[in-house]
């Protein structure tokens, strides 16, 4: 009698969590507990990302920790990468967004800023060499 308890109520905090995760217009929180895990910092300025919105390189199936820090003074800015159901919330100057993923085994999936897509746009490239331009924080 106690497990079929302890999994009803297990059961309403999953359906809970999904229902505050999707009525917010986020997906759900994914979590991992990989100790190898590629940080990187996308910083929004000047209405670019890291100044040249760079092309991030990911080898395949690796879980990502993307720090998205708005530095643009009087602009709100979000990191959406729609392919992979991937969304910040959008930022105020001076606050920042963390987003742990696992990228898929291949392909090529743009990043962009939903507020400004035509001049903060990038690709995050799976299956190649890591790029040494982009910017990365150690665990």
């Amino acid at each position: 009698m106690h497990l079929k308890k302890r999994m009803l109520i297990g059961a309403a905090i999953v359906v809970a969590t999904l229902g505050l995760s999707i009525a917010s217009g986020h997906g759900p929180l994914r979590v991992f507990d990989d100790t190898d895990i590629q940080t990187i910092v996308i910083t929004a300025r000047d209405m670019k990302f890291n100044s040249d919105n760079p092309t991030i390189f990911v080898a395949p199936g690796t879980t990502v920790r993307v720090i998205l820090v708005n530095e643009d003074p009087g602009m709100k800015h979000d990191l959406v990468i729609p392919e992979m159901g991937i969304r910040t919330p959008i930022l105020r100057p001076g606050e920042e967004a963390v987003l742990e993923f696992r990228v898929p085994d291949s392909g090529t999936f743009a990043y962009f800023c939903s507020m400004h897509r035509l001049s903060m746009q990038g690709f995050f490239s799976v299956g190649n060499p890591a790029d040494p331009e982009i910017t990365r924080r150690s665990n």
